[in-house]
Order: C-alpha cells, then sequence, then structure tokens
C-alpha cells in the first residue's frame, strides 16, 4: 500500500494544456502523510516520503515552466529525482522517433528536401538510376501492351526500328542497378573498416544481412497484399488474365519473400510478382559480397590484388556460365517480344544471379578505386577520348541487336559473343562515366543527373519498381479491346 501510495499522489497530465494549465501537483497531503515501518536484513526501518517538486523549462520561457508533483521515498535526493527524469524522458523520446518514422510530414519533408547532401553523396548517381527506371517501366508497358495487341503481325517491323533498341534493350539497364549496388555496398564497407576494423565488419555481417531483409521486405509484402487484392477493383475480357497470373503469389509468396524469385524449383516456373528477380538477384549478391570485398579492405597490398582477382575470376567465370547456357538452349540474351510468333527461345539466363554478377563486381572494383585513390587528375584529352569510347561501345551494345530483330539468326559466335560480354562492357563504360562524373570530369553529363529535382525520385526508386508492373498490368487490363500497336500509341501510352 505504501507503495502504491507514492504512486498515488504524484501528479498525472490533467486537461486544459490547450488554454494554459502546466501545473499538475499531484496529492501533497497523501504524499507527506505516507509513512511505514519496514524489515530490511531482519532490521526494522521507518519509511518516509517526501514531496518534490519538479520545474521543467521546455519551452526556454520563464513565463512558461511546467511544474509537476513527484512523491518520493525521503532517502532519495534531487540528483535522484533528476537522473529518473531523465531516463524516463530518454525512453519516451525513442517512442516518439518510432512513432515519427511513420509520420506523413516528417518522411514527405525528408523525402524533398535535397539541400545539404553528404560529402560522401555522388549526386550524379540519382539522376542515372532514375533514367535507368524510366527506361525499365518503358520497356515493361510496351511488353504488357502489345501482349494482347490485335495487329501482331505489324509489330515486328516496329522492333527493328532503331529507335526502339533502345527501350528493348532494358535488360541491359537493370546492370545500372547493379552497378550502383555493388558501388554502394562496397563503398559503405571501405569506410566503416578505415573508421574501425575488419573484423568488427566480419563479426556484423549477419546482422547487416538481417538489416537488410527487414529494411527491403515490408514494402515486397505489400507490393504482394495489393496484387492479391486487385481482383475485386475491375472487369474486362482481359481481366482474368492478369488475376490468374496474380494467383501464382497465393503458392509462390514465399519465394519472393525469401528472395528466391529467379530460381526454379522442380520444373515449376511459377512466379509471384515475377518481375522482383531483380529484387532476388541483388538480395543473393548482397549476402555474397563480403568475399569479394574482405580482401579489398586489407592493408596488405598483396591481399588487395587478390581480392581484385577474385571480382576478375567471378566476372571470367560468369562469362563461361552464361556462354555455355546461350550455346546449350539455342537461346537469346535480349528479351525478345517477338516470342509469341517467332521460333524465339525464351529462358532464365537473363533473371540468374550468377550471370547478372559481373555487373555488381565492376561496382565493387569502382568503389575500391575510388575509395583507394579518390579523385584521380585524369588528363583532359584522355578523358575526352574515354568519354568518347564509352559512349561508342555503349550505342554499339544498344544498336547490335538491331540485326537480329530484323530477322538475322540468334545462332552463330556473334551473337554468342555478345549474350556473353555486353553486360560487362555495358557496366565497365558506364563505370568510368559515373566515376569520371564523381571526380568532376563529367562537365553536362555530370550536371544534368545531379540535378537535385532528380534526388527525391531517386529516393522513391525502389518503391516504383516494385509497383509498376502491378499498375501497368491493372491498367492495360482493364482495357475493354485488344489494344492496337504503332508507333504513336506506344509513344502515348509510354
Amino acid at each position: 500500500m505504501t507503495a502504491l501510495k507514492l504512486i498515488d499522489s504524484s501528479a498525472v497530465i490533467g486537461s486544459g494544456i490547450i488554454e494554459g494549465n502546466l501545473n499538475f501537483m499531484g496529492q501533497y497531503s497523501e504524499c507527506i502523510g505516507n509513512s511505514a515501518d519496514i524489515i530490511i536484513d531482519k532490521q526494522l526501518h521507518k519509511f518516509n516520503s517526501q514531496y518534490c517538486t519538479l520545474n521543467i523549462d521546455f519551452f526556454n520561457n520563464q513565463s512558461l515552466h511546467p511544474l509537476i508533483g513527484i512523491c518520493f521515498p525521503q532517502s532519495c535526493n534531487s540528483n535522484d529525482l533528476q537522473t529518473i527524469f531523465q531516463s524516463s524522458l530518454n525512453s519516451t523520446n525513442k517512442w516518439i522517433q518510432s512513432l515519427v518514422a511513420f509520420s506523413l510530414y516528417t518522411n514527405t519533408r525528408q523525402l524533398v528536401t535535397v539541400g545539404n547532401q553528404s560529402i560522401n553523396t555522388i549526386n550524379c548517381f540519382h539522376g542515372l538510376r532514375v533514367i535507368s527506371l524510366i527506361i525499365v517501366i518503358t520497356y515493361h508497358t510496351i511488353d504488357a501492351y502489345t501482349t494482347n495487341s490485335s495487329n501482331s503481325i505489324e509489330i515486328i517491323p516496329m522492333y527493328s526500328s532503331i529507335a526502339m533498341q533502345f527501350i528493348l534493350n532494358g535488360m541491359l539497364w537493370i546492370d545500372i542497378f547493379f552497378l550502383l549496388s555493388g558501388f554502394l555496398c562496397a563503398y559503405s564497407v571501405l569506410r566503416e573498416v578505415k573508421q574501425t576494423s575488419v573484423r568488427k565488419y566480419a563479426g556484423n555481417i549477419l546482422w547487416k544481412i538481417i538489416h537488410r531483409y527487414i529494411r527491403l521486405t515490408p514494402s515486397v509484402l505489400a507490393i504482394i497484399g495489393f496484387s492479391l487484392l486487385v481482383e475485386v477493383m475491375s472487369s474486362s475480357p482481359f481481366w482474368f488474365i492478369f488475376v490468374d497470373n496474380n494467383k501464382s503469389c497465393l503458392k509462390n509468396w514465399w519465394k519472393t519473400i525469401l528472395y528466391l524469385t529467379n530460381i526454379q524449383f522442380n520444373n515449376n516456373n511459377e512466379k509471384c510478382l515475377g518481375h522482383t528477380w531483380y529484387l532476388s538477384a541483388d538480395m543473393q549478391m548482397f549476402i555474397v559480397s563480403p568475399i569479394f570485398i574482405i580482401l579489398l579492405t586489407c592493408n596488405d597490398i598483396r591481399k588487395q590484388y587478390l581480392g581484385i582477382a577474385i571480382n576478375i575470376l567471378a566476372i571470367i567465370a560468369s562469362w563461361t556460365i552464361s556462354a555455355h547456357i546461350l550455346a546449350k538452349n539455342e537461346s537469346t540474351s535480349t528479351a525478345d517480344f517477338r516470342f509469341f510468333i517467332k521460333d524465339v527461345k525464351i529462358i532464365d539466363y537473363l533473371f540468374a544471379s550468377y550471370c547478372r554478377i559481373p555487373a555488381y563486381c565492376i561496382g565493387i572494383l569502382m568503389a575500391y578505386i575510388y575509395n583507394k585513390f579518390g579523385k584521380l587528375n585524369i588528363n583532359w584529352t584522355t578523358n575526352i577520348l574515354l568519354w568518347i569510347l564509352c559512349i561508342v561501345i555503349n550505342l554499339v551494345n544498344i544498336l547490335s541487336t538491331y540485326f537480329w530483330f530484323s530477322g538475322y539468326s540468334y545462332h552463330n559466335f556473334g551473337f554468342l559473343l555478345y549474350g556473353t560480354i555486353s553486360h560487362t562492357v555495358w557496366s565497365i563504360c558506364w563505370a568510368y562515366m559515373l566515376y569520371a562524373c564523381a571526380i568532376g570530369q563529367g562537365g553536362i553529363v555530370n550536371r544534368v543527373l545531379s540535378w537535385s529535382a532528380l534526388i527525391p525520385l531517386s529516393r522513391l526508386s525502389y518503391q516504383g519498381y516494385l509497383i509498376q508492373s502491378v499498375l501497368i498490368f491493372i491498367i492495360l487490363a482493364s482495357l475493354p479491346l485488344p489494344s492496337y500497336s504503332n508507333s504513336i500509341n506506344l509513344v502515348i501510352i509510354c
């Protein structure tokens, strides 16, 4: 009863705060009249309460000092009271901060704030991420729009146009995400180890994987739930196709949240949200990334060379596997939309992490160079020549598919070579151009990619990638008639 009186006589926050009532005094007489005899270690002690008043300067205003009455044991002093109050305040602040994480106002403000960027931020990454996402969304839109087209035969000439190669090679632009992901993963580790130690990083690897899983998975779960609810959102002659495709999530949702969408089990190729293959591949690369990064963090230059060698060997191994898969299956390494009328074999080669890891390893090596050498002083002439070379190579990379879309056979050495190394060459060229931008030698390209208006869009790129395919199919599956595909319609729908 004595302990209960301590609580009961202390103040509680009451009403009238908006009107200026900031004094909550509790029950003074109940507190000072609270006494009892207690036995501690077989000795009798007298227990008495004391009434204390907290004068809190919340508002830095002499006329606005809340007064709070607290009933405490007489053995406690003012320092004890201050310590307890500060501890309670810290605990309350933690709860407030947790709730703020769900605040629309706070999150929106952080999202659109573009000033005071960290000195370690490479702003050109934001622009390239947004551009890559736009092209990938356009690629998915054209894919979905032409699936139920009423003029399938007439679509083929459009695919053989020069302009369409920039969109149809959407799989190349996915490599930008892997490149940036590998760089950011490695760069954060290299900076962390510089401030702490390799041993501490190695000890935190499992926690980093768990943290990444917890950070990414709620959004994936939300999209899965949303995709399962869309059945009742509309109806059309094509709606059942969309609904039937989404029903695979009822059986295969676990693959998606375990980031196994890009792996085929027991000849079951059904995917829940097929576009999440990229998230699965990225998570798998992140899990194995310590193998490619940890030696690069060592002070011993020989270990660093070994780390570089491991990344290069991983790239060569990926080439070997890719060439074997392409030759064995006689398949295309591009997403050829003509598969519905042409004898073009599509396999999951493009989704496998072991075939897409070169871009990730190049990102890791780029981070190592940027961290070790910083802003290299590249000769102006050399820089211009490298920029021209990279732009030409990437244009050739994109436009090379023109020949196959024009009817040339996939089954030749040239296409096998293209399918094996095109993603790697593309990533190397972009790695140099991004590095040049990061060290201030990117000129107008850097100014465009670093435009501050693109930063909020870049921060939304993960959510945008997750939701885009679902929204595209909802819109197109709601059409009452088959779509008619021509260049003007494709431009409008995109």
